[in-house]
């Protein structure tokens, strides 16, 4: 969770996604709620599928429940992000820590080498060298996911 400071303040909730949960969206809720009464602000959840095998069928970033007569007693919003059909360009103009994301969104494999190249040059120029190495083991580990080793 992170505070975000705003007129009015509320709390920040993201989670990432590397792989199917049938039971995601109770999940997301339960947190959200729990959040939200420990800190008594508003929470955004936002679920980062990070992988297409993560998706499901139907999700939506909505959980509806209903009573036995079929009457909605809730109705939950949540924000889901796919990562894969986000463009490469916000990523990579966004803050430095946003980077390691950059190859799991848009990117056509093919240009998966300049795209590394364009990291390395924002790392270079914009954080202390001990920051560039966490980024870059963060930006292994999640290439992990969509790519093969070599």
């Amino acid at each position: 969770m992170l505070r975000v400071e705003s007129d009015p303040p509320y709390l920040f909730h993201p989670e990432f996604q590397s792989s199917r949960e049938v039971r995601m969206d109770e999940r997301i809720l339960r947190y959200n709620v729990l959040a939200g009464y420990e800190h008594r602000l508003p929470v955004l959840s936002v679920v980062f599928l990070l992988r297409k095998s993560a998706d499901k069928p139907h999700l939506s970033g909505r959980l509806q429940k209903a009573d036995s007569l079929g009457r909605p007693y809730l109705d939950f919003h949540y924000r889901v992000m796919r990562l894969w059909e986000q463009p490469v360009e916000n990523v990579l103009t966004g803050p430095p820590g946003l980077l390691p994301l950059a190859p799991l969104t848009d990117v056509l494999p093919g240009d998966l080498p300049e795209i590394v190249q364009r990291m390395e040059r924002r790392l270079q120029n914009e954080v202390s060298p001990s920051e560039a190495n966490e980024l870059w083991t963060g930006t292994f580990v999640l290439m992990g996911l969509r790519y093969p080793p070599a």
